[in-house]
């Protein structure tokens, strides 16, 4: 999550690059409702002509994955257009320190050993990890609420299969949130999920109110950290993948000709 500072040193020459950066990054967060600013740090003395910044957050955010997400377009937007390699670099470093310092620790590491068996780790933070990219996506737009709907109740399942106890694929959805979960009002309102997947489902009633879905998903948020110790914040693939390996900021995405073969990029 956002909510602590963070330093970032430059080359002195990159200091009007650095700034116009960090205005996006501000521009950035604050569609996310995260406050963020950014001073230059004036008493610190950095050899070979460096300077420091420090980046400041006001406030704790679940929405920060979001915004680093767009971050990471708007960054390798900026470094394709600059003119050497100190410049075209200082885009995407920044970009993998936002994404370090704001993205919640990865799922595997969230995971409590005292609640999740060593037998099934693996299991579960996979079926964690296929969440957590939904949810990034439906709360981008990329996903409608149907789809996530269907995201929502799949995870369900598969966390009633996988920590529920004597829980069997012939089960129905009642029986296995009733082995999953003793809470009446959290069974409840995940009965009421699994009521409108039916008809999504079946009935063909795809036009669901995101509202509707919002209040699924601080369910199935507090009922994940319940039974897990996981916090499932909506992080992209490409936010887990860079913080896996820092290496990944440096490189673009694939690109593609119309046949679908690779496209390698002259420059």
């Amino acid at each position: 999550m956002a909510g602590w500072d963070h330093p970032f040193d430059i080359d002195a020459r990159d200091d009007s690059l650095l700034r116009d950066c960090l205005k996006i990054w501000r521009r950035t967060c604050a569609r996310h409702r995260i406050e963020f600013h950014y001073y230059r740090d004036s008493y610190s003395s950095l050899n070979g002509g460096r300077i420091r910044y420090w980046l400041a957050y006001d406030l704790n955010s679940a929405d920060a994955p979001l915004a680093v997400a767009e971050f990471i377009i708007e960054m390798r937007a900026v470094s394709t257009i600059q003119q050497g390699r100190r410049k075209k670099y200082l885009p995407l470093r920044l970009l993998r320190d936002i994404a370090w310092f704001c993205t919640p620790d990865s799922v595997g590491d969230q995971l409590d050993p005292d609640r999740v068996p060593q037998t099934i780790r693996d299991s579960v933070e996979q079926v964690l990890l296929r969440y957590q990219t939904a949810y990034s996506a439906y709360q981008r737009n990329e996903m409608e609420a149907a789809d996530f709907l269907e995201s929502q109740h799949s995870l369900v399942i598969n966390l009633a299969l996988l920590l529920g106890e004597h829980t069997s694929k012939s089960e129905s959805f009642p029986q296995l949130i009733e082995k999953l979960v003793s809470d009446p009002k959290i069974v409840n309102k995940l009965s009421q999920l699994g009521q409108l997947r039916n008809k999504v489902k079946h009935r063909g009633q795809t036009d669901i109110p995101s509202p509707v879905v919002d209040e699924f998903t601080q369910v199935i948020w507090s009922l994940v950290h319940n039974l897990t110790g996981a916090y499932v914040d909506p992080v992209s693939v490409a936010i887990r993948q860079i913080n896996t390996s820092p290496a990944t900021a440096f490189r673009l995405p694939l690109m593609y000709f119309r046949n679908r073969l690779p496209r390698v990029p002259k420059h």
